[in-house]
């Protein structure tokens, strides 16, 4: 008996005193066996083996993807649920009926349910949304003269009304560059502003005496300068005028054509002094291109220039023993067709009439237009509407025509300038025209409605347009004006923009 007590007692020391006392640190814990559990070394007794944590009995429920605990439905958000109201029928401001996401509602950033508007931020801010979604924040078209704007007249917000569809002034100068002074011995030859595909302008100043100034420049949008191509060029170089042929900037000069590449890469054609178009070049969207000399009018093919190119056709003024032709600008019209205009010289009597002559784009005759009490066209420009076209007349009158699609005069503006005026169509039908006025004599820019009874508005150019100007308007309508005035330490090629 004593023997099998001692033998109970001593398995009991086995289970209840894992460690020996005089060997290792009481306060020490050591697993009990293989299991997870632990002991209470704090009485020196038996204690039941423990886990660490809790493991969780729940299992996925194959229906929603979420925990089985959490009950999509029971209007509370649980496990991986993402929204929960208790409906869950994927009506706006509510959940999806998984409980997977929210439905529609004011913040997702797309307009919905009763909302006017929806950002994604709704702060309130100028051009943003309310917080409720409910309205717009204060913008361009609501009436009110707020954030950046110059004007807003809420509907009435149109370009070429005063105040355009963007808040801005019509009219107003928008950008400017200004190459800096240079130098011209005898007058400036300047090109109108053309336009890459990218928005880019390209404008180029030049004269033809050993001293004077290069000036090709490439702009963006903004009238910052992209680069500039001046040594491409000697200074005996002036580029009477030049188009866009795709990207390739064509420019037409006595008796060279030349060609840069928007790499700034120069090719020279200088074959045929009567084809250079060292009056008038300008390029048709099928790539074709047509020239004017003094002597001859010219197109030419859309893999055109290359060395030794031949012109599809070419024709010269009709000269006879009544009548001298002089043609000074060409255009290209409706159907790729090619017209030039200019004056006719009666040889009886030495009077002068203004003439077009327009041909088709085979190079076939297809109209001549005599004009009597108007001695000379000096400019034309072709509307991007309908193909009609506005001249003007130069010295005494410098007058603004406009033609019909049969060439007949349409109406006639005088606007009071003192030298040429540079003019331009924009896409609504709209006469854009620059000019200098004689009773202020300040630069000028006017915009005058299609039929041309109304003056949309006029507005005194910042800064000195000069006499030498040349006036394009971009794919935005936005007025481009490049001029070469001189401003006290030499002539200045200066290109701003302007609203529309």
């Amino acid at each position: 008996m004593v023997r099998r007590l001692h033998l109970l007692a001593t398995l009991g020391l086995g289970v209840g005193c894992p460690y020996d006392p005089e060997m290792n640190d009481p306060t020490a814990i050591t697993g009990l066996d293989d299991s997870s559990g632990t002991a209470d070394t704090s009485a020196g007794t038996d204690t039941e083996p423990t886990t660490d944590a809790p493991t969780s009995t729940a299992t996925m429920n194959p229906d929603t993807g979420t925990d089985a605990g959490a009950v999509c439905g029971d209007g509370s958000v649980d496990g991986d649920e993402v929204c929960d109201d208790g409906t869950n029928d994927g009506s706006y401001g509510g959940c999806a009926s998984d409980c997977s996401a929210f439905a529609e509602r004011c913040g997702d950033g797309e307009i919905n349910g009763p909302e006017l508007c929806d950002d994604g931020t709704n702060d309130g801010s100028y051009g943003g949304c309310e917080s409720d979604c409910t309205a717009l924040a204060p913008h361009c078209g609501d009436g009110t003269v707020n954030g950046s704007e110059a004007c807003d007249n809420g509907e009435d917000n149109q370009n070429g009304s005063g105040c355009n569809i963007d808040c801005v002034v019509s009219g107003s100068l928008l950008q400017t560059y200004d190459y800096g002074p240079g130098q011209f011995c005898d007058g400036v030859f300047l090109t109108r502003p053309l336009f890459r595909d990218n928005g880019n302008v390209l404008v180029g100043a030049t004269g033809y005496c050993n001293e004077d100034t290069v000036a090709l420049v490439e702009l963006d949008s903004n009238a910052a300068l992209v680069q500039s191509f001046d040594t491409l060029l000697l200074p005996t170089t002036p580029v009477r005028e030049a188009t866009l042929r795709g990207d390739d900037w064509l420019l037409a000069a006595s008796g060279c054509n030349y060609i840069i590449s928007p790499m700034g890469e120069l090719t020279e054609i200088c074959e045929d002094g009567r084809l250079t178009g060292d009056a008038s070049i300008d390029a048709s969207d099928d790539g074709t291109y047509a020239t004017l000399g003094y002597e001859s009018l010219a197109l030419f093919p859309a893999t055109s220039p290359t060395p030794g190119d031949a012109p599809t056709w070419s024709v010269a003024p009709p000269d006879n023993a009544s009548f001298d032709f002089s043609y000074y600008v060409m255009r290209r019209g409706i159907n790729d067709s090619v017209v030039a205009a200019g004056t006719r010289r009666t040889v009886a009597d030495n009077t002068y009439t203004a003439h077009i002559a327009r041909f088709t784009e085979a190079g076939n005759l297809a109209g001549t237009y005599t004009y009597p009490g108007i001695e000379t066209f000096y400019d034309l420009a072709a509307s991007p509407v309908d193909g009609t076209m506005v001249a003007t007349d130069s010295y005494p009158n410098f007058r603004v025509i406009r033609f019909d699609m049969a060439f007949d005069v349409a109406w006639v503006n005088t606007p009071g300038s003192d030298s040429d005026i540079a003019l331009a169509i924009d896409s609504t039908g709209s006469v854009v025209m620059a000019f200098h006025d004689t009773a202020t004599q300040q630069s000028v820019l006017r915009k005058m409605t299609p039929d041309g009874t109304l003056a949309l508005w006029s507005a005194t150019a910042q800064g000195d347009l000069g006499y030498v100007k040349g006036l394009a308007i971009d794919a935005q309508d936005a007025i481009w004006v490049a001029a070469v005035p001189y401003l006290g330490d030499g002539y200045h090629l200066t290109v701003a923009k302007f609203a529309p």
